[in-house]
């Protein structure tokens, strides 16, 4: 492989991510960083905490290896790479919600109707499961439970860029249209005291976010309902 053209090889790593994203989203939901938040354990070990077979947890965690989120050493003893830390649950940019979300059935069943929106343009997800991604998750709570934790990991990831990035400061208010839990218009309003906030979104976390989040009251406002779309 090494004198093949590095065209060909990036176009190879495309093809086949998909090994090492369902790879990713199992060990996630396994918790196999949490278990090793404390130092190495071996594949038996780690097949006991989390009732799996040791022989095909232990192929598991050394293709992971292989791509960097874990390090194996002579004695079969895994443990978490500096990439791999951010798979730990309780790591202020877990990476774990995004990992159990994007790896959940209900996407991999929509995106393997991707050929049926390209033919049709219809929602795939629509096909697949009879409904949308943002119904499918108010049915299912479990899944927009994780849905919420990955978006507040994506809004700390990217907050400080987009501080960098604008000046709220020259608003009176400022409205986050979609904001679901209103992570991000808390970031704002935080760098910003002397503005107020409007959150709208369909969803139900807002009020939880916004009753978890010790805030002056006269400075938000949450409105729930959806966008409407021209």
């Amino acid at each position: 492989m090494s004198g093949a053209p590095a065209e060909y090889l990036e176009l190879m790593r495309v093809v086949r991510g998909y090994q090492g994203s369902r790879a990713v989203t199992v060990v996630a939901e396994l918790g196999i960083a949490d278990l090793l938040r404390d130092g190495p354990r071996d594949a038996a070990q780690l097949a006991t905490a989390t009732a799996t077979d040791a022989s095909a947890l232990y192929r598991l965690l050394r293709a992971l290896a292989s791509i960097g989120i874990f390090a194996e050493d002579a004695d079969g003893w895994f443990a978490l790479t500096p990439t791999g830390e951010y798979l730990r649950r309780d790591h202020p940019l877990s990476v774990d919600p995004a990992a159990r979300m994007f790896g959940a059935d209900y996407q991999w069943r929509s995106w393997g109707e991707l050929r049926h929106s390209v033919e049709t343009g219809e929602n795939a997800a629509l096909h697949a499961l009879g409904m949308d991604v943002w119904e499918y998750r108010r049915r299912h709570p479990e899944h927009g439970e994780t849905f919420d934790a990955a978006m507040r990991t994506f809004s700390r990831a990217d907050r400080a860029g987009l501080l960098a990035a604008h000046d709220f400061g020259r608003y009176g208010v400022v409205a986050d249209v979609a904001g679901g839990t209103g992570a991000v218009l808390a970031a704002v309003l935080a760098a910003h005291p002397e503005a107020r906030g409007v959150l709208l979104d369909p969803s139900r976390p807002c009020r939880r976010e916004r009753a978890a989040r010790p805030r002056d009251r006269h400075r938000d406002v949450v409105v729930q309902g959806r966008p409407r779309r021209r």
